[in-house]
């Protein structure tokens, strides 16, 4: 990537910041408490008490941290393109 480039992305990036937190931390509520709906009804199903309801919060980590940067990356993207 050229530098011109990167200062660009940089530039879009700081200006929409406040976009991008918002929409990542609403996103992150969902997925979690997504993530922990279905802990707790495998957990419900299976009678296994808040076992599956903490693995399925542990495996949320780093997919909600993998799901935001990818999602970042493809607003800025589409922001750039603007």
């Amino acid at each position: 990537m050229k530098s011109s480039q990167k200062s660009d992305l940089i530039e879009i990036f700081h200006e929409n910041r406040l976009r991008i937190f918002a929409s990542n931390s609403i996103f992150a509520l969902v997925f979690c408490g997504g993530m922990f709906g279905i802990g707790y009804g495998l957990d419900y199903i299976f009678g296994t008490e808040k076992l599956l309801t903490i693995v399925a919060m542990v495996i949320a980590f780093p997919l909600l941290q993998f799901f935001a940067y990818k999602r970042s990356q493809k607003t800025i993207k589409n922001l750039s393109q603007k």
